[in-house]
């Protein structure tokens, strides 16, 4: 309270105070160490902070260095802190105060356990003199250390600059985010009505996205059920799984892509069984949203999830080929993630992951299609392999960008992800050289890879001239 007092700070004691034990000595007659002499603190101490905290609108917080401190109180104080910091901001959702930890004692605990800090504050003499005056007001550490003061002296000036600010406090600035495993189970338990989810699982198959996708296996479940997105330490959108398991792959970057306009509509053409980006869109802000595939089956699956997680008054799963049943006349925005490999000769239906005989019939479809469906100033949002042609054709067929402006649209490039070559590619790679002989596949680590590439053509807005 004095220290406070000295400072012009207001002091708040939590609850009960450290209680030391005197006299506590070992078999040789030398003091114990501090772990046996003070007492932790008790559960009523963490709720009377987390109270505090609540209720004060609080910017920053000061706290000992949580790492294995030589001094038990201090180690306590900052589990105390983080704990109490945990249920009143993180548990509700709030943004946590700013943390600085702070390394005092004799020893440099920065470098003994290999923690950088990451802020310096510097302060001039008159500021070190305060300091040591407050520091001989705690007659526990002045009773252990004879030369207590001297030794925070020196320690100050080790970690000044020099010149007229000698003295300083190295800091450790600390971030704090809520563990994705949390989010995601709170996130899930809306959608199941409480139901456990045990295994989550961060879900990357390409590569370049980690930290972002996770699915979600609920106990004793054969497959994954879930698949969750995280977008600015929060749970932007969650899918549920067909009954086979299947799972996006390069859609997973075109989605990194999908801007729309809050209230504008967008027509998800080709949606497969999870409806995967019309979901997105619809998650951020469009509206309404249609998600439309050929096949029935992918339409059903597509259809439960939407109902599942809210969805099914904006996203409207419907069956039929590209724009064909999309009730609208105009639309403003477009996603397609085709399927791209050339068609099996021996194969009677296509397949999955065909696009007819070149790979890009459905593609060069679609563009035709968005010509006379979007709205001026609309945009068609595509991802495609780098190698049926993007701004460059690599065989007879005409590249992305040219099929774009015959149609009346401003193609441009958004992103180009380097991809290892996945079991369908590599299964049809003598049809696409023969369809696509220049171009060249990258090579890493002795393996193939190629690039997917994000597109986006934008619809030319018409001129009025007046006479």
């Amino acid at each position: 309270r004095a220290a406070a007092k000295t400072l012009g700070a207001r002091c708040v004691v939590l609850g009960d105070p450290v209680r030391v034990r005197r006299g506590v000595y070992d078999a040789r007659g030398r003091l114990q160490s501090y772990d046996s002499t003070f007492t932790p603190p008790t559960a009523a101490t963490r709720r009377a902070l987390v109270r505090l905290l609540r209720t004060r609108a609080v910017d920053a917080v000061l706290l000992p260095l949580p790492r294995a401190h030589y001094h038990q109180t201090h180690r306590d104080a900052a589990r105390l802190t983080l704990q109490a910091i945990d249920e009143a901001f993180l548990r509700e959702g709030r943004p946590a105060p700013a943390l600085y930890c702070y390394s005092d004692g004799v020893a440099d605990l920065f470098r003994r356990y290999r923690i950088t800090p990451n802020l310096v504050y510097p302060y001039g003499p008159a500021e070190e003199r305060a300091k040591l005056a407050l520091c001989a007001g705690f007659q526990t550490q002045m009773a252990r250390h004879p030369g207590y003061l001297q030794e925070i002296e020196a320690k100050d000036r080790r970690a000044g600059a020099g010149g007229p600010m000698r003295y300083a406090e190295r800091l450790l600035n600390i971030r704090l985010v809520v563990r994705p495993e949390r989010l995601i189970r709170q996130a899930l338990a809306r959608v199941t009505r409480g139901a456990s989810t045990s295994a989550i699982t961060p879900y990357d198959p390409l590569g370049g996205l980690a930290g972002t996708y996770f699915t979600a296996r609920p106990p004793r479940a054969a497959r994954d059920t879930y698949l969750v997105r995280l977008a600015r330490g929060a749970v932007e959108a969650i899918w549920r799984l067909p009954p086979d398991g299947r799972k996006p792959g390069h859609g997973l970057f075109l989605a990194e892509h999908l801007t729309v306009r809050p209230g504008r509509s967008l027509v998800d053409l080709g949606t497969g069984p999870l409806a995967f980006l019309g979901c997105l869109a619809a998650a951020r802000g469009a509206r309404p949203v249609w998600a439309t595939d050929c096949q029935g089956a992918f339409i059903k699956t597509a259809r439960a999830g939407i109902a599942r997680h809210g969805w099914r008054r904006t996203v409207r799963a419907v069956r039929g080929d590209l724009f064909d049943p999309v009730a609208a006349p105009r639309v403003h925005h477009a996603v397609i993630h085709p399927p791209m490999l050339p068609a099996a000769r021996r194969r009677r239906a296509a397949a999955y992951d065909e696009g007819g005989r070149t790979g890009r019939e459905l593609l060069d479809r679609a563009i035709t299609q968005a010509a006379g469906r979007l709205a001026p100033g609309g945009d068609l949002l595509i991802g495609q392999f780098e190698f049926l042609g993007v701004g460059r054709a690599f065989g007879t067929p005409p590249a992305t960008f040219d099929v774009l402006r015959r149609h009346g649209f401003t193609p441009s490039v958004e992103a180009a992800y380097p991809v290892p070559i996945t079991p369908p590619v590599r299964a049809r790679l003598g049809a696409i050289r023969a369809l696509y002989p220049r171009y060249r596949f990258l090579r890493r680590d002795g393996a193939l890879w190629h690039r997917f590439v994000i597109v986006r053509g934008r619809r030319r807005t018409s001129r009025l001239r007046y006479t």
